[in-house]
């Protein structure tokens, strides 16, 4: 028989850093922030062309451009959004497994729970929120210090404002998706004019959803580089000798002699 060296154990992967992930993240946000807001600005003059058009007769060039304008932003605002989304699964997953390594703590999910809890229609409703407040309370607060903030025994921390807010944003922005394309089955003039209304809200609450997203990838960014106590990096200064110390004493015999 013939023995071989045994190959070297791989060397087990270390934890890929979310920070950048983050990062990245957040302005992909504020990029689907931006095409939100040029959809609702679009929609905002198609109803005034609108408005315009009950009493005036409207230039084709001009009705052509706002046409346009709708249509292109009416793509881009969601191509913008599904990237975002598409992006924050790993980035969330990443982040939700250093939070809980911050605590001891083995990850809670993995990335097909928050691929499913992020992108699966009427799901994401409730599961998107589930995963930013779950990672939100596992990471490191930058106050420890002040006791009075400090969640009672055997009961997690609370999610941030800033968290909670984006939850509701976009709990909000499915029941105004909800209700436009409910209201556009219908086919009379004023459901037209509803429906526009209606995407000028959905459009305008979609860039708060997104900069809300954007705002809380940065507060998480922070919170995963901050240090995990807040004197972690203090250095604390001996305390002052109680008695001279020999250089001392010759200095006193020195000066006495004298």
């Amino acid at each position: 028989m013939v023995w071989r060296a045994a190959p070297d154990p791989a060397p087990a992967s270390r934890p890929i850093d979310p920070g950048p992930g983050l990062r990245r993240g957040a302005w992909l946000a504020v990029l689907a922030a931006a095409a939100a807001l040029l959809a609702a600005g679009a929609e905002i003059w198609r109803f005034v062309l609108m408005l315009q058009g009950r009493t005036l007769v409207l230039d084709g060039t001009v009705v052509r451009a706002s046409d346009m304008l709708v249509a292109a932003a009416g793509i881009l605002a969601p191509l913008t959004a599904l990237i975002a989304l598409l992006y924050a699964v790993p980035v969330l997953t990443r982040t939700n497994a250093a939070a809980a390594r911050r605590q001891g703590r083995a990850p809670s999910r993995s990335l097909r729970e928050v691929a499913a809890r992020v992108l699966i229609p009427v799901w994401n409703i409730y599961g998107a929120g589930q995963i930013v407040t779950e990672i939100d309370q596992l990471l490191p607060k930058p106050s420890p210090v002040n006791a009075a903030d400090d969640a009672p025994a055997g009961r997690p921390p609370r999610a941030s404002a800033l968290t909670l807010c984006w939850w509701l944003a976009w709990v909000v922005s499915a029941v105004l998706v909800v209700v436009t394309l409910a209201r556009g089955l219908g086919g009379s003039l004023q459901a037209i004019a509803d429906t526009v209304e209606l995407h000028i809200a959905v459009d305008l609450m979609a860039a708060l959803v997104a900069g809300l997203g954007a705002a809380m990838f940065g507060r998480f960014r922070r919170l995963l580089a901050a240090p995990k106590n807040a004197f972690e990096n203090w250095i604390v200064q001996p305390p002052a000798p109680t008695r001279p110390l020999p250089g001392d004493l010759t200095k006193v015999a020195d000066s006495e002699a004298g």
